[in-house]
């Protein structure tokens, strides 16, 4: 979480400051965001509010997802001009689409926006361990880079190398977040919350 060091209060951090821990915190094997929102969903059948996430890979392969259909996210959906693509949940799959193995490549409208439904997650796969969500829809995360830093939409999960430890995990990320903070103004008075 990212912690405002004034008040104490904390909630989900910026993608772009994320960015900067990804690569600035040598502890951690790999951190991976998950952007909840709702989305309306229509194409076949009537709309419908379906809770959804902007995820990256990492959190994808953080989680260990599988697809119970078609294929999981990958590099080349993210890319600029790429087709919108989306995943499904198993549970909607059933709900909406009757378990039809014709989903993938079906293309359906996400916030009237042409998406393309690449693949079903496994029954199994959940975000709720880290983030009480369980998405039906699922998108990849937008670039980071481009991500304003007062914005804090990302629920963020890392995973410890081998022999790294939580406290030197927190080091690493405060350090980071330091750097930040000089650098960027949007960025005072925040700091991290590395909880284990």
């Amino acid at each position: 979480w990212e912690q405002n060091v004034r008040t104490g209060a904390f909630g989900p951090a910026s993608i772009r400051n994320v960015a900067d821990w990804q690569t600035g915190a040598e502890a951690f094997e790999r951190i991976g965001t998950c952007e909840p929102g709702t989305y309306t969903l229509s194409g076949a059948g009537e709309p419908e509010a379906v809770t959804g996430a902007a995820v990256s890979l990492e959190l994808l392969d953080l989680l260990d997802a599988r697809p119970a259909l078609g294929r999981l996210l990958e590099p080349g959906d993210r890319a600029a001009g790429a087709p919108r693509v989306a995943l499904i949940s198993t549970a909607l799959w059933q709900r909406r689409y009757a378990r039809s193995p014709d989903v993938v490549g079906r293309v359906i409208l996400l916030d009237g926006r042409q998406v393309t439904i690449a693949g079903v997650t496994a029954p199994s796969f959940t975000i709720a361990p880290f983030a009480g969500l369980e998405p039906e829809v699922l998108v990849p995360a937008g670039d980071p880079l481009v991500a304003l830093r007062s914005s804090r939409t990302a629920i963020v999960v890392g995973r410890l190398r081998p022999g790294a430890t939580t406290k030197l995990a927190r080091r690493e990320l405060d350090a980071v977040a330091a750097r930040i903070e000089a650098a960027d103004a949007d960025s005072r008075g925040w700091g991290v919350l590395a909880l284990h």
